[in-house]
């Protein structure tokens, strides 16, 4: 796992990491030869371990992006691979797992494609859309498709800076969600995993779902929990944004159990244009029509009820940072789960607070 792995790096061995991007990045000619590398490693991902899997699913890519990928290239790469098995030999010792290598590598991919976002993600609209043009009714049309739709979303979160999804819960629950990750109702209580939730009545009827919100928490319903639950410790948690493009979503640009959204089909809060309608200038909520405040940020929904409901399970590695109102027990969590990112907020304006009022600071 990238986040809450057992292999732990020293700070010179991340720094020298660093440098072999930079010193593969120069083996490549033009921006085409690199995109066809990035393929490569990823089809050979694809047949990898967990690690190198998990690397494939939050790149992004379909796997119609890259199918075959690692045949066509077979002999293309020769040297590339050279230099890495170069790089990677002195880690390969006793102090490390027998996986550190296919570790490292997908660290240095991982790093390769963060690095050239912009250029990937236009590679890859010219792949899929030239499939189309040349066959629109292809073999493969329907999965171009899709793989163009998950494109159009990459572009969506990369162009309105959306770093994180958020979700706030009981403290009771996070050992259950950093050991197995984000599971639905439905999926908790089919495994017998004990929880304890707040949301009784569940008026959007989706148990099959696990809801999140976009870079802020739907504050007016955190604060209205905090107040009716006050015996109950809550920590809210900030996962990798890449879930709206990797993971089954539901995009919903206000409260998804608001009577005007309940009895709509749920195909019409697919997509990129159901994503990009979070953040319209002018939302229909039960409230009537919400206006987008100039105070919001790129990345703010327009209604801070906006929901992003996740129709798959979520895995420990996408959590990137928890925040608690507490410094003893920030302090505590950081002892129980030191391979996390653990903050307290207290006494400070943040992520426990109205979104308007912080965001008018």
């Amino acid at each position: 796992m990238f986040n809450n792995d057992a292999i732990k790096l020293d700070d010179e061995t991340f720094v020298r990491l660093q440098y072999t991007v930079l010193d593969i990045l120069k083996m490549f000619k033009d921006d085409d030869a690199l995109f066809r590398f990035i393929r490569y490693e990823l089809s050979a991902a694809s047949i990898g371990n967990d690690i190198a899997k998990e690397l494939v699913e939050q790149s992004g890519f379909k796997s119609i992006e890259y199918d075959g990928a690692l045949f066509e290239d077979s002999n293309n790469f020769d040297n590339v691979s050279t230099f890495f098995d170069s790089i990677l030999q002195p880690y390969l010792n006793l102090n490390f797992p027998p996986h550190v290598a296919i570790f490292l590598r997908c660290k240095v991919i991982k790093s390769i494609i963060g690095r050239n976002r912009i250029m990937i993600n236009n590679k890859r609209y010219l792949q899929a859309q030239n499939y189309l043009e040349e066959s629109p009714g292809g073999r493969y049309s329907v999965e171009w498709k899709e793989a163009l739709d998950v494109i159009y979303m990459t572009s969506i979160v990369q162009e309105r800076g959306i770093e994180f999804l958020t979700h706030f819960t009981s403290i009771d629950n996070l050992h259950s969600i950093v050991k197995s990750g984000f599971l639905s109702r439905s999926d908790l209580e089919n495994q017998k995993i004990g929880y304890t939730y707040f949301d009784k009545d569940r008026l959007d009827s989706k148990l099959d779902a696990t809801c999140f919100s976009v870079t802020f928490p739907n504050s007016s319903m955190f604060f209205s929990y905090r107040n009716r639950y006050i015996n109950n410790t809550w920590c809210l948690i900030l996962l990798n944004a890449s879930i709206v493009h990797t993971k089954e979503c539901l995009f919903y640009p206000s409260n998804a159990a608001s009577s005007i959204y309940r009895n709509l089909h749920t195909e019409q809060f697919k997509g990129p244009a159901a994503l990009e309608a979070m953040f319209a200038e002018e939302v229909n909520t039960s409230r009537g029509i919400l206006k987008r405040s100039t105070m919001l940020k790129d990345q703010d929904t327009t209604d801070v009820q906006a929901e992003v409901m996740v129709l798959e399970k979520i895995e420990p590695s996408y959590i990137k940072h928890i925040f608690v109102n507490d410094d003893q027990l920030a302090i505590r969590l950081r002892t129980l789960y030191p391979n996390l990112s653990i903050e307290s907020i207290e006494n400070c304006w943040g992520y426990f607070d109205d979104r308007n009022s912080f965001r008018s600071i």
